[in-house]
Protein backbone atom coordinates (compact mmCIF):
# COMPACT_ATOMS: atom_id res chain seq x y z
CA UNK A 1 0.00 0.00 0.00
CA UNK A 2 1.22 3.68 -0.65
CA UNK A 3 0.82 4.21 3.09
CA UNK A 4 3.87 6.45 4.70
CA UNK A 5 3.86 5.53 8.79
CA UNK A 6 4.63 8.37 11.14
CA UNK A 7 4.32 9.09 14.89
CA UNK A 8 1.07 10.47 16.57
CA UNK A 9 2.95 13.72 16.70
CA UNK A 10 3.35 14.25 13.64
CA UNK A 11 -0.89 13.35 13.07
CA UNK A 12 -2.70 16.31 11.77
CA UNK A 13 -6.39 17.09 10.35
CA UNK A 14 -6.85 16.40 6.97
CA UNK A 15 -4.65 13.10 6.85
CA UNK A 16 -6.45 10.14 5.88
CA UNK A 17 -5.19 7.27 7.91
CA UNK A 18 -5.46 3.70 6.67
CA UNK A 19 -5.82 -0.11 8.05
CA UNK A 20 -2.58 -1.62 7.56
CA UNK A 21 -3.53 -4.87 7.85
CA UNK A 22 -1.16 -5.72 10.78
CA UNK A 23 -2.72 -7.77 13.65
CA UNK A 24 -3.73 -5.72 16.96
CA UNK A 25 -1.53 -8.53 18.91
CA UNK A 26 1.59 -7.81 16.61
CA UNK A 27 2.09 -4.32 16.90
CA UNK A 28 -0.65 -3.06 19.97
CA UNK A 29 0.46 0.58 19.08
CA UNK A 30 0.03 1.43 15.79
CA UNK A 31 -3.57 3.14 14.90
CA UNK A 32 -5.57 1.34 11.74
CA UNK A 33 -9.24 2.71 12.46
CA UNK A 34 -9.28 3.65 8.54
CA UNK A 35 -10.90 7.10 7.89
CA UNK A 36 -10.11 10.99 7.54
CA UNK A 37 -8.95 13.09 10.63
CA UNK A 38 -11.36 15.90 11.10
CA UNK A 39 -9.86 17.70 14.22
CA UNK A 40 -7.09 18.19 16.74
CA UNK A 41 -9.60 17.01 19.09
CA UNK A 42 -9.69 13.27 17.69
CA UNK A 43 -6.06 13.23 17.46
CA UNK A 44 -6.00 13.99 21.69
CA UNK A 45 -8.25 11.35 21.66
CA UNK A 46 -6.49 8.48 19.92
CA UNK A 47 -3.15 9.73 21.82
CA UNK A 48 -5.42 9.01 24.79
CA UNK A 49 -5.49 5.85 23.89
CA UNK A 50 -2.35 4.83 24.21
CA UNK A 51 -1.84 4.68 20.40
CA UNK A 52 2.14 5.48 19.28
CA UNK A 53 1.89 5.37 15.67
CA UNK A 54 -0.50 5.98 12.40
CA UNK A 55 -0.25 4.94 8.51
CA UNK A 56 -1.47 7.93 6.03
CA UNK A 57 -1.85 7.73 2.60
CA UNK A 58 -0.71 11.08 1.29
CA UNK A 59 -3.33 10.84 -1.99
CA UNK A 60 -6.14 10.45 0.09
CA UNK A 61 -5.31 13.03 2.18
CA UNK A 62 -6.94 16.73 1.73
CA UNK A 63 -3.42 17.93 2.26
CA UNK A 64 -4.77 21.86 1.00
CA UNK A 65 -6.13 21.44 4.94
CA UNK A 66 -3.05 21.26 6.76
CA UNK A 67 -1.32 24.40 7.93
CA UNK A 68 2.04 23.49 6.56
CA UNK A 69 0.92 24.31 3.25
CA UNK A 70 -0.49 27.57 4.41
CA UNK A 71 2.85 28.82 5.92
CA UNK A 72 5.02 31.75 3.57
CA UNK A 73 8.07 30.75 2.20
CA UNK A 74 11.12 31.24 4.56
CA UNK A 75 13.24 32.77 2.52
CA UNK A 76 12.34 35.70 -0.20
CA UNK A 77 12.77 34.43 -3.86
CA UNK A 78 14.53 36.89 -5.24
CA UNK A 79 17.03 36.02 -2.04
CA UNK A 80 16.73 31.73 -2.68
CA UNK A 81 17.25 31.83 -6.58
CA UNK A 82 20.77 32.33 -6.18
CA UNK A 83 21.08 29.61 -3.97
CA UNK A 84 18.94 27.42 -6.28
CA UNK A 85 20.75 27.76 -8.96
CA UNK A 86 24.34 26.37 -7.63
CA UNK A 87 22.15 23.71 -6.13
CA UNK A 88 20.65 23.19 -9.68
CA UNK A 89 23.87 23.62 -11.63
CA UNK A 90 25.44 20.91 -9.27
CA UNK A 91 22.96 18.81 -9.45
CA UNK A 92 23.13 19.29 -13.59
CA UNK A 93 26.93 18.57 -13.43
CA UNK A 94 26.39 14.87 -11.37
CA UNK A 95 23.93 13.76 -13.50
CA UNK A 96 25.78 14.29 -16.38
CA UNK A 97 29.14 13.08 -15.10
CA UNK A 98 27.10 9.18 -14.12
CA UNK A 99 25.05 9.31 -17.39
CA UNK A 100 28.35 9.64 -19.38
CA UNK A 101 30.08 7.23 -17.66
CA UNK A 102 27.74 4.69 -17.16
CA UNK A 103 28.37 2.02 -19.66
CA UNK A 104 31.94 1.74 -18.21
CA UNK A 105 32.45 3.37 -14.81
CA UNK A 106 31.33 2.72 -11.24
CA UNK A 107 28.03 4.32 -10.01
CA UNK A 108 28.91 6.76 -6.99
CA UNK A 109 25.67 7.74 -5.42
CA UNK A 110 27.43 9.42 -2.49
CA UNK A 111 28.73 11.92 -4.54
CA UNK A 112 25.18 13.29 -5.02
CA UNK A 113 23.84 13.28 -1.77
CA UNK A 114 25.44 16.55 -1.17
CA UNK A 115 23.72 17.78 -3.81
CA UNK A 116 20.83 16.06 -3.12
CA UNK A 117 20.43 17.61 0.54
CA UNK A 118 21.09 21.46 -0.90
CA UNK A 119 17.84 20.52 -3.05
CA UNK A 120 15.92 19.54 -0.52
CA UNK A 121 17.26 22.28 1.87
CA UNK A 122 16.10 24.96 -0.96
CA UNK A 123 12.71 23.33 -1.13
CA UNK A 124 11.90 23.65 2.22
CA UNK A 125 13.17 27.90 2.92
CA UNK A 126 11.39 28.68 -1.08
CA UNK A 127 10.46 25.69 -3.52
CA UNK A 128 9.28 28.64 -5.76
CA UNK A 129 13.07 29.05 -6.81
CA UNK A 130 13.90 25.53 -7.86
CA UNK A 131 10.22 25.03 -9.31
CA UNK A 132 11.28 28.08 -11.48
CA UNK A 133 14.58 26.94 -12.59
CA UNK A 134 12.48 23.40 -13.62
CA UNK A 135 9.80 25.33 -15.60
CA UNK A 136 12.62 27.65 -17.67
CA UNK A 137 13.08 24.56 -20.64
CA UNK A 138 16.43 23.80 -22.64
CA UNK A 139 16.32 21.92 -25.74
CA UNK A 140 20.10 21.31 -24.72
CA UNK A 141 20.84 18.38 -22.97
CA UNK A 142 17.58 17.36 -22.57
CA UNK A 143 18.08 13.97 -20.79
CA UNK A 144 20.74 15.84 -18.12
CA UNK A 145 18.00 18.48 -17.26
CA UNK A 146 15.03 15.94 -17.31
CA UNK A 147 16.45 14.16 -14.46
CA UNK A 148 17.49 17.34 -12.47
CA UNK A 149 13.77 18.46 -13.17
CA UNK A 150 12.44 15.60 -12.31
CA UNK A 151 14.25 15.58 -8.63
CA UNK A 152 13.19 19.00 -8.04
CA UNK A 153 9.27 18.28 -8.95
CA UNK A 154 9.85 15.20 -6.70
CA UNK A 155 11.39 16.70 -3.85
CA UNK A 156 8.58 19.89 -3.88
CA UNK A 157 6.01 17.38 -4.42
CA UNK A 158 6.72 15.16 -1.84
CA UNK A 159 7.13 18.39 1.02
CA UNK A 160 3.91 19.09 -0.14
CA UNK A 161 2.41 16.00 0.46
CA UNK A 162 3.98 16.13 4.16
CA UNK A 163 7.06 13.92 3.57
CA UNK A 164 9.53 14.23 6.20
CA UNK A 165 13.27 15.18 5.20
CA UNK A 166 14.99 11.83 4.86
CA UNK A 167 11.82 10.81 2.39
CA UNK A 168 12.21 13.54 0.38
CA UNK A 169 16.21 12.61 -0.12
CA UNK A 170 15.19 9.31 -1.09
CA UNK A 171 12.41 10.21 -3.77
CA UNK A 172 15.06 12.72 -4.88
CA UNK A 173 17.91 9.86 -5.25
CA UNK A 174 15.34 7.74 -7.01
CA UNK A 175 14.27 10.82 -9.61
CA UNK A 176 18.23 11.59 -10.48
CA UNK A 177 18.75 8.33 -11.49
CA UNK A 178 15.38 7.02 -12.89
CA UNK A 179 16.88 7.46 -16.28
CA UNK A 180 19.84 5.69 -15.78
CA UNK A 181 19.34 2.80 -17.99
CA UNK A 182 18.69 5.27 -21.12
CA UNK A 183 22.69 5.42 -20.77
CA UNK A 184 22.93 2.26 -21.59
CA UNK A 185 21.01 2.38 -24.82
CA UNK A 186 22.28 2.12 -28.29
CA UNK A 187 23.48 5.83 -29.20
CA UNK A 188 20.76 5.46 -32.04
CA UNK A 189 17.61 5.06 -30.93
CA UNK A 190 18.55 7.18 -27.73
CA UNK A 191 19.57 10.22 -29.72
CA UNK A 192 16.85 9.72 -32.89
CA UNK A 193 16.08 12.51 -34.45
CA UNK A 194 11.84 12.13 -34.05
CA UNK A 195 10.02 9.72 -33.21
CA UNK A 196 10.83 6.24 -32.90
CA UNK A 197 8.89 3.31 -34.94
CA UNK A 198 7.18 0.54 -32.68
CA UNK A 199 10.31 -1.69 -32.86
CA UNK A 200 12.41 1.26 -31.50
CA UNK A 201 10.13 1.70 -28.67
CA UNK A 202 10.36 -1.40 -27.59
CA UNK A 203 14.22 -0.88 -27.40
CA UNK A 204 13.45 2.38 -25.47
CA UNK A 205 11.51 1.05 -22.89
CA UNK A 206 14.12 -1.87 -21.66
CA UNK A 207 15.81 1.46 -20.09
CA UNK A 208 13.88 0.67 -16.89
CA UNK A 209 15.07 -2.94 -15.99
CA UNK A 210 18.24 -1.65 -17.31
CA UNK A 211 18.91 0.48 -15.13
CA UNK A 212 17.41 -0.89 -12.46
CA UNK A 213 19.61 -4.21 -12.76
CA UNK A 214 22.99 -1.97 -12.73
CA UNK A 215 21.75 0.09 -9.80
CA UNK A 216 20.98 -3.05 -8.06
CA UNK A 217 23.95 -4.83 -8.72
CA UNK A 218 25.89 -1.88 -7.40
CA UNK A 219 24.64 -2.56 -3.83
CA UNK A 220 24.67 0.93 -3.10
CA UNK A 221 20.69 2.13 -3.41
CA UNK A 222 18.23 0.93 -1.26
CA UNK A 223 15.04 -1.11 -1.71
CA UNK A 224 13.02 2.26 -1.92
CA UNK A 225 14.84 3.80 -4.51
CA UNK A 226 15.32 0.70 -6.69
CA UNK A 227 11.30 0.03 -6.74
CA UNK A 228 10.90 3.69 -7.36
CA UNK A 229 13.28 3.81 -10.14
CA UNK A 230 11.28 0.60 -11.51
CA UNK A 231 7.74 2.31 -11.34
CA UNK A 232 8.23 5.25 -13.03
CA UNK A 233 6.48 3.95 -15.86
CA UNK A 234 3.81 1.68 -14.42
CA UNK A 235 0.07 3.56 -14.38
CA UNK A 236 -3.02 3.13 -11.66
CA UNK A 237 -5.17 1.26 -14.40
CA UNK A 238 -2.35 -1.24 -14.98
CA UNK A 239 -1.25 0.15 -18.71
CA UNK A 240 1.79 0.96 -17.98
CA UNK A 241 5.62 -0.83 -17.98
CA UNK A 242 7.44 -3.07 -17.37
CA UNK A 243 5.39 -5.34 -15.38
CA UNK A 244 1.55 -3.76 -15.75
CA UNK A 245 1.16 -2.94 -12.15
CA UNK A 246 -1.92 -1.75 -10.96
CA UNK A 247 -3.26 0.46 -8.03
CA UNK A 248 -1.37 0.11 -4.58
CA UNK A 249 0.87 -2.12 -6.41
CA UNK A 250 2.68 0.75 -7.27
CA UNK A 251 4.49 2.25 -4.24
CA UNK A 252 4.12 6.24 -3.07
CA UNK A 253 7.71 6.98 -4.45
CA UNK A 254 7.25 5.39 -7.84
CA UNK A 255 3.88 7.50 -8.15
CA UNK A 256 5.38 10.32 -7.47
CA UNK A 257 8.50 10.38 -9.89
CA UNK A 258 6.19 9.15 -12.69
CA UNK A 259 3.58 12.39 -12.55
CA UNK A 260 6.74 14.29 -12.30
CA UNK A 261 8.33 12.56 -15.26
CA UNK A 262 5.50 12.94 -17.50
CA UNK A 263 4.99 16.74 -16.80
CA UNK A 264 8.10 18.26 -17.35
CA UNK A 265 8.61 15.55 -20.75
CA UNK A 266 5.35 17.38 -21.53
CA UNK A 267 6.70 21.02 -20.93
CA UNK A 268 10.09 20.55 -22.49
CA UNK A 269 11.06 20.71 -26.11
CA UNK A 270 12.72 17.93 -28.22
CA UNK A 271 13.98 17.23 -31.59
CA UNK A 272 10.95 15.69 -32.87
CA UNK A 273 8.18 17.61 -30.92
CA UNK A 274 7.32 21.31 -29.72
CA UNK A 275 6.90 21.73 -25.84
CA UNK A 276 3.52 22.17 -24.59
CA UNK A 277 2.68 25.51 -22.23
CA UNK A 278 3.02 24.40 -18.63
CA UNK A 279 -0.44 25.30 -18.19
CA UNK A 280 -1.54 23.29 -21.07
CA UNK A 281 0.76 20.51 -19.60
CA UNK A 282 -0.93 20.20 -15.87
CA UNK A 283 -4.49 20.21 -18.52
CA UNK A 284 -3.27 16.85 -20.18
CA UNK A 285 -2.30 15.46 -16.54
CA UNK A 286 -5.29 15.87 -15.47
CA UNK A 287 -6.85 14.50 -18.51
CA UNK A 288 -4.50 11.84 -17.88
CA UNK A 289 -5.52 10.94 -14.45
CA UNK A 290 -8.50 9.05 -14.40
CA UNK A 291 -6.39 6.50 -15.94
CA UNK A 292 -2.70 7.14 -15.48
CA UNK A 293 -2.51 7.93 -11.85
CA UNK A 294 -4.91 7.03 -8.19
CA UNK A 295 -7.51 9.54 -7.60
CA UNK A 296 -6.87 12.70 -6.50
CA UNK A 297 -3.23 12.61 -7.27
CA UNK A 298 -3.06 14.89 -10.34
CA UNK A 299 -5.22 17.17 -8.62
CA UNK A 300 -2.65 17.45 -5.53
CA UNK A 301 0.35 18.00 -8.40
CA UNK A 302 -1.63 20.58 -10.15
CA UNK A 303 -2.16 22.44 -7.08
CA UNK A 304 1.58 22.52 -5.73
CA UNK A 305 2.77 23.66 -9.38
CA UNK A 306 -0.07 25.99 -9.40
CA UNK A 307 -2.53 26.49 -12.20
CA UNK A 308 0.07 28.84 -13.90
CA UNK A 309 3.30 28.11 -12.60
CA UNK A 310 6.36 29.60 -11.22
CA UNK A 311 7.78 31.36 -14.10
CA UNK A 312 4.96 31.81 -16.88
CA UNK A 313 4.67 34.76 -17.95
CA UNK A 314 0.36 36.11 -18.36
CA UNK A 315 -1.56 38.80 -19.39
CA UNK A 316 -4.14 40.31 -16.60
CA UNK A 317 -7.47 41.40 -16.69
CA UNK A 318 -6.78 44.98 -16.12
CA UNK A 319 -4.49 45.03 -19.36
CA UNK A 320 -1.13 44.69 -17.16
CA UNK A 321 1.34 42.01 -17.82
CA UNK A 322 3.15 40.01 -15.13
CA UNK A 323 5.19 37.08 -14.56
CA UNK A 324 3.75 34.45 -11.48
CA UNK A 325 6.01 34.40 -8.85
CA UNK A 326 3.94 32.28 -6.06
CA UNK A 327 0.95 30.31 -6.20
CA UNK A 328 -0.80 29.50 -3.37
CA UNK A 329 -2.42 25.70 -3.50
CA UNK A 330 -5.45 26.73 -1.80
CA UNK A 331 -6.17 29.57 -4.72
CA UNK A 332 -4.40 28.59 -7.72
CA UNK A 333 -6.06 30.22 -10.32
CA UNK A 334 -4.81 33.60 -8.05
CA UNK A 335 -1.26 33.69 -8.26
CA UNK A 336 1.43 36.16 -6.78
CA UNK A 337 2.90 38.31 -9.82
CA UNK A 338 5.36 40.48 -10.72
CA UNK A 339 4.21 43.15 -12.64
CA UNK A 340 6.56 44.32 -15.60
CA UNK A 341 6.24 47.35 -18.09
CA UNK A 342 7.66 47.50 -21.67
CA UNK A 343 10.24 49.64 -22.48
CA UNK A 344 12.56 51.15 -25.09
CA UNK A 345 15.44 48.12 -24.40
CA UNK A 346 12.88 45.15 -23.14
CA UNK A 347 11.17 45.40 -19.78
CA UNK A 348 11.06 45.97 -16.17
CA UNK A 349 10.16 45.25 -12.70
CA UNK A 350 6.61 47.18 -11.29
CA UNK A 351 6.03 45.67 -7.95
CA UNK A 352 4.08 42.62 -6.82
CA UNK A 353 0.77 42.13 -7.15
CA UNK A 354 -1.42 38.97 -4.87
CA UNK A 355 -4.42 38.67 -7.38
CA UNK A 356 -5.51 36.35 -4.19
CA UNK A 357 -5.86 39.38 -1.82
CA UNK A 358 -8.16 41.18 -4.55
CA UNK A 359 -11.55 40.65 -6.16
CA UNK A 360 -11.24 42.46 -8.81
CA UNK A 361 -8.54 41.59 -11.40
CA UNK A 362 -7.41 38.25 -12.90
CA UNK A 363 -5.43 36.41 -14.90
CA UNK A 364 -6.28 36.43 -18.50
CA UNK A 365 -4.35 34.44 -20.20
CA UNK A 366 -0.86 32.57 -20.22
CA UNK A 367 1.52 34.86 -23.04
CA UNK A 368 3.46 32.47 -25.61
CA UNK A 369 6.89 32.65 -25.76
CA UNK A 370 6.68 34.62 -29.09
CA UNK A 371 4.98 37.42 -27.23
CA UNK A 372 7.90 37.18 -23.86
CA UNK A 373 11.34 36.78 -25.99
CA UNK A 374 12.72 39.36 -25.39
CA UNK A 375 12.25 38.99 -21.13
CA UNK A 376 14.47 37.44 -19.15
CA UNK A 377 12.21 35.78 -16.60
CA UNK A 378 15.10 35.02 -13.58
CA UNK A 379 16.60 38.14 -13.87
CA UNK A 380 13.69 40.12 -13.80
CA UNK A 381 12.43 37.48 -10.67
CA UNK A 382 15.86 38.10 -8.87
CA UNK A 383 14.29 41.93 -8.46
CA UNK A 384 11.53 40.77 -6.60
CA UNK A 385 11.12 41.88 -3.10
CA UNK A 386 7.97 39.56 -1.39
CA UNK A 387 7.79 42.01 1.36
CA UNK A 388 6.15 44.67 -1.14
CA UNK A 389 3.16 42.79 -2.07
CA UNK A 390 0.23 45.17 -3.45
Amino acid sequence: MASVRISIARLKPGMFVVDAGISWLEDPHLYQNEGLIISEAEIKSIKRQGFAEVCYDPTRSQIQALPEDKAAPRTLLSDEIYVARGAFSSAYGHVRSFMQSAACGNVEVAAVEPCLNSIVKSVARNRNALLLLANLKSLDDYMYRHSVNVAIFAVAFGQYLGLEDEELRRIGIAALFHDYGKALLPPNILNAPRKLDASEMQIMRTHVECGYEKLRSSGKFSHEVLSAILQHHERHDGSGYPYQLAGDEIGLYGRIISICDVYDALASKRVYKDAIHPKHALGTLFKMSENAWAPGFAEHFIKMVGIFPIGTAVLLSNGQKGIVCHSEPLSPSLPSVLLVRDCEHGVRPLRLFDLSRQKTVNVNRSLSKTETAYWDIPTLLDSANEEEMA
